[in-house]
C-alpha cells in the first residue's frame, strides 16, 4: 500500500477493517476500527500474537511513512490507511532506547476523533455511576443487592440470542432482546456470559441429573448443545478461512520474490 493524504472530516460511520502486517515472509491479518489511531496498531499486533510481537519493539511502515514519525493519536485513516492496507513490520532490538516522540500536532480529523472518544468515555462513566446509584436504592437491609433469579423465558431468549448473533456477542444480544422485553430484569453482558457458561455446564451433565431449577429441562439442554455445536462449527470455519487466506498470501509473496 501507499501513504497518500488523509480524507476529510465528517461523521462517517465507524467500520471494521482487515489490514495486513507483513513480517518476514508472513502476512498477519489484524482487524481494526476505521477510526483507529496510529499508536493503537502496535498494541493490536501484540494482542493478536499473544505478546510474541511486543508493542514497544514494533517498527511499522505504511508505504514510505514511518509510523514512529506520526503522533500516536493521529488517525490511521488520515495517512491513507483503508480496508486491506498493508504495513511493513520490523522488530527493534531488545533493550533499545526509547524512541523520541514525534510532534504532537494532530490533524483536525484526529482532534475531533480524540474529543469524541473522550466524550464517549465520560458517557460510559456517567452511565456506570447512574447504574451504581440505581443498585444502591434497591439494596437489602444486609447491604447486598437482591438476587435476580433467571426465568425460563430469559434462558430461552439467551440460547436463541447466541444462535442468532454468535458466541461472545453479549452486547448485541442485550440490545436486541433484553431492551425490548420490559418484563426482563436488568442484565449485563457479564450476566449473559456467566449464564451461558452455566447452561453449557448443565448440558454436559449425565442423563438423569436432577437440577434445582424446574425450567432446566432436557429440551432446553438439548437446544443449548445444538447451538453451542453450531457456533463452534462456524468459528472453526472462520478460523480455517483466515488460515487459508493467509497461506495463499504467503504463497503469493514467495512466488513474487522468486520471479523478481
Amino acid at each position: 500500500g501507499g501513504g497518500g493524504g488523509g480524507g476529510g472530516g465528517g461523521d462517517a460511520p465507524v467500520e471494521m477493517w482487515k489490514v495486513y502486517i507483513c513480517w518476514r515472509d508472513e502476512e498477519l491479518p489484524v482487524k481494526i476500527r476505521s477510526d483507529a489511531t496510529v499508536g493503537s496498531l502496535a498494541w493490536l499486533i501484540s494482542s493478536k500474537t499473544d505478546g510474541k510481537l511486543q508493542a514497544d519493539r514494533c517498527e511499522l511502515t505504511f508505504g514510505v511513512t514511518k509510523l514512529a514519525s506520526v503522533p500516536s493519536q493521529e488517525l490511521l485513516a488520515t495517512i491513507g490507511v483503508v480496508q486491506g492496507a498493508r504495513f511493513g513490520l520490523t522488530l527493534r532490538p531488545k533493550g533499545a532506547g526509547a524512541r523520541q516522540a514525534p510532534s504532537p500536532v494532530l490533524s483536525p480529523r484526529a482532534k475531533a476523533a480524540a474529543k469524541a472518544r473522550l466524550e464517549a468515555a465520560r458517557g460510559v462513566e456517567r452511565a456506570a455511576m447512574a447504574s451504581l446509584d440505581e443498585v444502591s436504592r434497591y439494596r437489602t437491609a444486609s447491604g447486598r443487592a437482591p438476587n435476580q433469579s433467571w426465568t425460563e423465558p430469559e434462558a430461552l431468549a439467551l440460547v436463541d440470542g447466541v444462535a442468532a448473533f454468535g458466541l461472545g456477542e453479549w452486547a448485541k444480544i442485550l440490545d436486541a432482546v433484553w431492551l425490548k422485553h420490559v418484563d426482563f430484569p436488568k442484565r449485563s453482558a457479564t450476566d449473559l456470559k456467566d449464564k451461558w457458561r452455566n447452561l453449557c455446564n448443565s448440558a454436559d451433565k449425565p442423563a438423569g441429573f436432577k437440577f434445582r431449577l424446574a425450567y432446566v429441562t432436557p429440551e432446553l439442554l438439548a437446544r443449548t448443545r445444538d447451538v453451542r455445536a453450531e457456533t463452534q462449527r462456524k468459528r472453526r470455519e472462520d478460523d480455517d478461512k483466515w488460515e487459508a487466506e493467509a497461506a495463499a498470501r504467503r504463497a503469493e509473496i514467495r512466488r513474487r520474490s522468486l520471479n523478481a
